[in-house]
């Protein structure tokens, strides 16, 4: 069986909560990612590099591997906030949401209808309100029909029968072969024609 993904057994620990799922690096790493998922919630704005910076004080870590947390950090979000089809389309639909959702209330602030406007048109607009809803099925979620076995003949809208051993004898008399005894007569073959 291969080696589960860090990102699915992360997703997988803050659905199920599950303490024993991680190992001790895990766990640091999980901080990590707890405080990056801080930061970009409370500031969706906040540059990649000044998330570095702030992790680089508090952990001894490579800038890459931080890069790889925020982009762990991101799907996080995203993934609270979608079926989880294209994570990536949602972090950013979520970041334009946010940073349109600023600009409305700074807008509305300075009471400037027209950039009022403006900002919702494009939270609309990055949330597909504007388009009819498009459900595809997901192939992977469709449960094929599990039919359960019964003698109940009235899950298929037929009434029982009272004497249904009775009916099964006499059919079963009605419609068993009978062995019937014969002799073979020399030189003839049995023929069809």
């Amino acid at each position: 069986m291969p080696k589960e993904k860090f990102i699915d057994k992360i997703s997988r620990y803050y659905l199920d909560n599950d303490k024993d799922l991680l190992t001790p690096d895990e766990k640091k790493r999980k901080q990590r990612l707890d405080y990056i998922i801080d930061l970009k919630i409370n500031d969706f704005a906040i540059s990649d590099k000044k998330i570095i910076n702030l992790i680089q004080k508090n952990f001894s870590i490579s800038q890459n591997t931080i890069l790889t947390d925020i982009t762990i950090a991101e799907r996080i979000i995203a993934g609270s906030k979608s079926n989880g089809i294209d994570l990536e389309k949602t972090w950013i639909r979520y970041f334009i949401s946010e940073a349109a959702k600023e600009a409305y209330r700074i807008a509305r602030d300075k009471n400037d209808s027209y950039s009022m406007i403006q900002a919702a048109n494009i939270i609309g607009k990055h949330n597909n309100t504007d388009k009819e809803d498009v459900y595809s099925d997901l192939f992977d979620n469709i449960m094929p029909f599990i039919p359960e076995i019964t003698s109940d003949p009235s899950t298929i809208g037929i009434k029982p029968m009272k004497n249904l051993d009775e009916v099964k004898l006499r059919l079963k008399q009605k419609y068993t072969a009978i062995d019937i005894e014969y002799e073979e007569i020399d030189g003839q073959k049995d023929s069809i024609s």
